[in-house]
């Protein structure tokens, strides 16, 4: 699994995110270290589109699909649709929209890797891309959602984090959660206004 940096979560369930980033290390558990490489996705983009949005990696929890996946220089940017008419997508949106669920990652098979003996790394040069899910615990702990465009009139302290940069941000915990409320409420009444 490799941890993937939401961008947007429209009401209609349409997600855009970076499935991955070329460049970091990540730690996929028991000391194993990796790291994508530009280009590891050409090939897997031109072979196969339409995959399906997993919740949780679980092959028997289908909750969406996606629309289109391309490579860029900073990783894989990806969109997707989440089937609104699955229970189970309804719920991973609105844990998504709440922060509940914050962690995306995808399932992949390696093709070409290398190990890196000195730094103990292995590098990935060529991936078959399988699926996308929604996940409670990424492989790297800083994969988190970072913008969710819609939906905020219920989440409105989500909001106010937004645009003031402090989500996912420890002093956010020590914050009034009343002002921030209604802070939040005033932002909404402002945006209605535009």
């Amino acid at each position: 699994a490799f941890p993937m940096d939401i961008r947007a979560l429209e009401d209609d369930g349409r997600i855009t995110a970076y499935a991955s980033t070329f460049g970091n290390v990540y730690d996929v558990g028991w000391g194993e270290k990796e790291v994508m490489e530009k280009g590891a996705f050409a090939k897997t983009l031109k072979e196969r589109k339409g995959r399906p949005i997993l919740w949780q990696h679980n092959p028997a929890q289908p909750i969406g699909v996606e629309l289109n996946a391309t490579e860029d220089d900073k990783g894989l940017l990806v969109e997707g649709q989440l089937n609104l008419d699955v229970q189970m997508a309804r719920e991973a949106r609105s844990l998504a929209l709440q922060g509940a669920i914050s962690g995306i990652s995808i399932g992949f098979y390696p093709i070409t890797r290398e190990h890196d003996t000195e730094k103990n790394v292995t590098r990935m040069k060529e991936v078959k891309l399988m699926e996308w899910s929604l996940v409670t615990f990424p492989a790297n702990d800083r994969a988190r959602i970072k913008k969710v465009r819609a939906g905020l009139e219920n989440y409105p302290e989500a909001l106010l984090y937004e645009v003031i940069g402090l989500a996912g941000d420890p002093i956010a915990a020590t914050l009034d959660r009343s002002l921030i409320t209604r802070a939040a409420g005033a932002l909404l009444s402002v945006a209605d206004t535009i």
